[in-house]
């Protein structure tokens, strides 16, 4: 008898997330994924996942920033922003204040975080990195720093980076280092971070 040669491969193809494609594009992923949501399969991949998509590419508001979240309060965010060093600890104070800076107990398992029996044990959490900011402002500018239409202004100030625990205290942050902040116009950047 001639040998018999056996092939067997091992991707289970029952498997919700099985494809014989890469998912390298969001778009073709992103149908992939609703698919899978229609079935009303679970998967702990889809069920960690804070939203659903809604559709098309990833897009990228920059005029007006929007966080949604199907379980906000559980959502950890990361927020920075620049500050000159003498105005630092007024507007964290004001941050801080809003609930924001408060790590969790556990980071496997932010829904800790509301349980009062189990209150945070590290609050006012921030780094704080000093350096050089510049900017010129223009004429149509009305500086903090500088005279409108002026020269380049050196200053110095903090890079603050800090976590926040829910999308509703992440509003409230933002809302109060744009009250709390010198400058007309506040560098700051949200982002929101994943459990691995």
């Amino acid at each position: 008898m001639f040998p018999l040669r056996i092939t067997i491969t091992t991707r289970n193809l029952l498997h919700p997330l099985a494809s014989k494609r890469a998912f390298n594009n969001p778009i073709p992923r992103a149908i992939h994924i609703r698919r899978i949501e229609s079935k009303n399969l679970h998967h702990p991949l889809l069920q960690a996942r804070p939203h659903k998509i809604t559709g098309g590419a990833p897009t990228q508001h920059h005029n007006n920033p929007t966080m949604t979240s199907s379980d906000s309060s559980s959502t950890m965010y990361q927020l920075t922003f620049y500050v000159p060093t003498q105005d630092t600890q007024r507007v964290l104070s004001a941050v801080h204040a809003t609930g924001a800076g408060t790590w969790p107990n556990d980071s496997n398992s932010p829904e800790k975080f509301d349980n009062v029996a189990d209150p945070p044990k590290y609050v006012e959490v921030a780094f704080i990195t000093r350096g050089t900011g510049q900017f010129r402002p223009t004429e149509h500018a009305k500086p903090h720093i500088g005279t409108a239409g002026g020269e380049v202004e050196y200053v110095d100030e903090n890079k603050v980076e800090m976590v926040v625990m829910g999308t509703e205290v992440m509003r409230k942050a933002v809302e109060a280092l744009k009250e709390t902040h010198p400058y007309e116009v506040v560098a700051f950047f949200v982002t929101r971070c994943e459990s691995v």
